[in-house]
């Protein structure tokens, strides 16, 4: 019996799927909510590095580009980059103990004291940058 012969051929199952079905699950929701504000984020990405090929490209550029900021569109964009860009580290510091489980021996430390942790730091550092930006900018 050849090899030909032994092979089975069928139709692979589908599901089928709308495109909406996350819509009928509030977890499903929140997650498509989450991995949206990524969108956000990239856009202010792409307007920083924006900002840096105005700086190389001199003093006039550069405040072309500080002056641009101060549209009303730009204004409004970075207010919904700022939430957008906070509640998605506020789901990964949600996250975070769970996918990282520190052990001591036979003590787990709480996730509570993670998330904290992240958090404080989180604020120690955007003291620290406001703080130089603060300073150099004296």
């Amino acid at each position: 019996m050849s090899t030909s012969e032994k092979t089975i051929y069928r139709k692979p199952y589908v599901q089928n799927q709308s495109a909406s079905w996350w819509l009928k699950n509030k977890f499903y929701i929140w997650y498509m909510v989450r991995e949206g504000t990524a969108i956000f984020v990239f856009l202010y990405a792409l307007i920083l590095m924006l900002g840096l090929l105005r700086l190389a490209q001199g003093e006039a550029a550069w405040n072309a580009w500080v002056a641009s900021l101060s549209n009303p569109a730009y204004i409004v964009f970075h207010g919904i980059a700022l939430i957008a860009a906070m509640y998605h580290v506020h789901t990964f510091f949600k996250m975070f103990p769970k996918v990282i489980v520190i052990r001591f021996g036979n003590w787990k430390m709480p996730e509570s004291y993670l998330i904290a942790g992240q958090w404080v730091g989180f604020v120690v550092c955007t003291a620290v940058i406001l703080g130089i930006g603060l300073f150099v900018g004296v």
